[in-house]
C-alpha cells in the first residue's frame, strides 16, 4: 500500500510538473511574435514587398527617362537586408512554424539573390537588362504580395490553434493540480498512519534489541564465567595429569594410556574453554588484536607440530608448504597460528584414511576484486590449506561460518562447530578475507587472504622472521 501511494504521489507529481513545463512553453512560443515588436512577421513580410514594389517603381522610372533616376543598387540593398532578416534569428524560427510562408519566403529570397547581376546591368545603362529587371520585379511583387496575404491567414490559423491549445493545456493543468490536492491530502494521512506505526515498530525494534543484547550480555557473561569456573579444577586435572605421566615408569602399558588419555582431554577442553572466551571477547568488542609483520612461513611451521599427532591418529599425510619465496603480511602472530591451526586441524579431522593435507601460498594481484583491492593493483597473499576429505555438501555450505553448527554426520569426530566462526572474525579483525571452495566426497580448500607487506627469499624454517 505504501508503495502504491508513494508511485502515485510521484507520478501525479511528474505529471503537474510536465503540464506546467508545458504549459509556460507554449506561453512563450505564442508570445514570440509580440516580442519582436516592429519586426514582427507580418510587418516584416509586409516591407519586403513595399522594397520589391520601390525598386520595380524605380527601374521604371529610369527605363522611361533613359538615365537613373534612382540608384537601383542601395533600393536592391534594402531589398536584400529585408530578406536577410528572414535567414535567422526569431524571425526565422517563426517563418519555420508556417509551411506556406516558409516555402514562399525561401523562394523570394532566392529570387532577390538571383537579381544582383541584372540591377548591375540595369543601373550601368543596358536597355535589355532593365526590361528584364521589369519583368521580373513584376512577378517579384506578385509573389511578395501573395506572401504577405499567406502569412497573415496562417498567423491567423496559428493564433487560433494555440488559444485552443492553451485552453486544453490549462484544463488538464487545473484538472491535475485539483488530483494533486487530492492525493496530497491522502498523502498526508498516509504519511500520518505510517509515521505512527513506524513509531510503533521502532519502540517494539528497540525493545527487542535492548532484550536481546541484554540476553547476549547475559550470555557472554556466564559462557565467561562458567570459563573461568571450568578453568581451576581443569588446571589441577591437567597438572596431575602431567605429574603422573612424568612419574609412569612404574606403571603399566595401560595405566600409561589412560593418564595420556586424560591429558589429551584436559588440552582438548582447555582448547574449547578459550575458544568460547574468544568469542565471547569478539562478541562484546573486547579482544584485543596487535598487529605486526610477520614471515608467514615462520607461523605455518609453528602450526604444524600442533597436527602433527592428530594427523598420525588419523592416518593422514599433512604436507608442509613447498613455496621456494616467503612473504611479510601485518596479522597478530599468536591470533593467525590460531586460524592456521583451526584451518589445519579440520582438514585433518574431516579428512579420509590415507588421506593428504596441503599447504601452500600464492602470490595475486586483485583490483576491485574484494575489500582488500581496490581501484589500484593490490599485491594479495593467498594461505590456502587443501584437504582430499569427505568435503561438505552444497545444501550445508551455507552454514559453515554459523557458530556451534557441525555439518559432518559422523558424531565420532571431535569439535565444538566454533573453530571456523571464531577463525572468520579473527581474520576479520586482522584486516583479512576467508573463503572456501568444497565438492563432497573430494575435499575441501580453504583459504585466507591478506595484503602482502614485504617479499622476502625462503629462510631456514625454524627462524622467525617476524620477529
Amino acid at each position: 500500500m505504501r508503495v502504491l501511494l508513494g508511485v502515485a504521489l510521484i507520478s501525479v507529481l511528474l505529471l503537474l510538473a510536465a503540464s506546467v513545463i508545458y504549459t509556460v512553453n507554449a506561453l512563450r512560443d505564442s508570445t514570440l511574435p509580440v516580442r519582436i515588436a516592429k519586426e514582427d512577421v507580418n510587418w516584416s513580410v509586409h516591407q519586403i514587398e513595399v522594397e520589391v514594389f520601390k525598386l520595380h517603381l524605380a527601374t521604371m522610372q529610369t527605363d522611361l527617362s533613359q538615365k537613373p533616376v534612382f540608384s537601383l543598387s542601395l533600393k536592391y540593398d534594402v531589398l536584400l537586408s529585408r530578406t536577410d532578416m528572414f535567414k535567422a534569428g526569431e524571425l526565422h524560427q517563426v517563418v519555420r512554424t508556417l509551411p506556406e510562408t516558409s516555402v514562399a519566403v525561401d523562394e523570394i529570397i532566392k529570387i532577390s539573390e538571383s537579381l544582383e547581376p541584372l540591377v548591375s546591368k540595369a543601373e550601368a545603362g543596358d536597355a535589355v537588362a532593365r526590361t528584364r529587371l521589369i519583368s521580373e520585379l513584376m512577378d517579384l511583387r506578385k509573389k511578395a504580395h501573395a506572401l504577405t496575404l499567406t502569412a497573415n491567414q496562417e498567423l491567423v490559423e496559428r493564433k487560433s490553434q494555440e488559444r485552443q491549445h492553451l485552453a486544453r493545456t490549462f484544463l488538464i493543468a487545473k484538472t491535475l493540480f485539483g488530483v494533486l490536492i487530492l492525493t496530497v491530502l491522502v498523502g498526508f494521512f498516509s504519511l500520518f498512519l505510517m509515521v505512527v506505526r513506524a513509531e510503533k515498530a521502532t519502540r517494539e525494534a528497540d525493545y527487542h534489541r535492548q532484550e536481546a543484547e541484554a540476553n547476549n550480555q547475559a550470555k557472554s557473561r556466564f559462557l565467561s564465567n562458567i570459563s573461568h569456573e571450568l578453568r581451576t579444577p581443569l588446571n589441577a586435572i591437567m597438572g596431575y595429569s602431567e605429574l603422573l605421566r612424568m612419574e609412569a615408569e612404574g606403571l603399566d602399558p595401560e595405566q600409561q594410556a589412560n593418564i595420556a588419555e586424560i591429558s589429551i582431554a584436559g588440552e582438548h577442553l582447555l582448547s574449547l574453554i578459550n575458544d568460547i572466551l574468544d568469542l565471547s571477547k569478539i562478541e562484546n568488542g573486547k579482544l584485543t588484536i596487535s598487529l605486526a609483520p610477520v614471515s608467514v612461513l615462520s607461523m605455518l611451521n609453528e602450526a604444524l607440530p600442533y597436527v602433527r599427532s592428530l594427523a598420525a591418529d588419523n592416518q593422514v599425510i599433512v604436507n608442509p608448504p613447498t613455496d621456494e619465496t616467503d612473504y611479510m603480511i601485518r596479522v597478530d602472530r599468536t591470533r593467525m597460528v590460531q586460524v592456521l591451526i583451526n584451518l589445519l586441524s579440520n582438514a585433518v579431522k574431516y579428512n579420509r584414511k590415507g588421506g593428504m593435507v596441503n599447504a601452500h601460498l600464492r602470490f595475486m594481484e586483485m583490483v576491485g576484486e574484494s575489500e582488500l583491492a581496490g581501484a589500484e593493483p593490490a599485491k594479495i597473499l593467498r594461505i590456502t590449506i587443501e584437504d582430499t576429505g569427505i568435503g561438505i555438501k552444497k545444501e550445508l555450505q551455507e552454514k559453515l561460518f554459523q557458530p556451534f553448527s557441525r555439518l559432518a554426520g559422523d558424531v565420532t569426530i571431535e569439535g565444538t562447530g566454533i573453530g571456523l566462526v571464531l577463525s572468520q572474525h579473527l581474520v576479520s579483525l586482522m584486516h583479512g578475507e576467508i573463503g572456501f571452495r568444497s565438492a563432497e566426497g573430494v575435499g575441501s580448500e580453504f583459504w585466507v587472504d591478506f595484503p602482502i607487506y614485504r617479499m622476502l627469499q625462503k629462510v631456514d624454517t625454524g627462524t622467525n622472521a617476524g620477529d
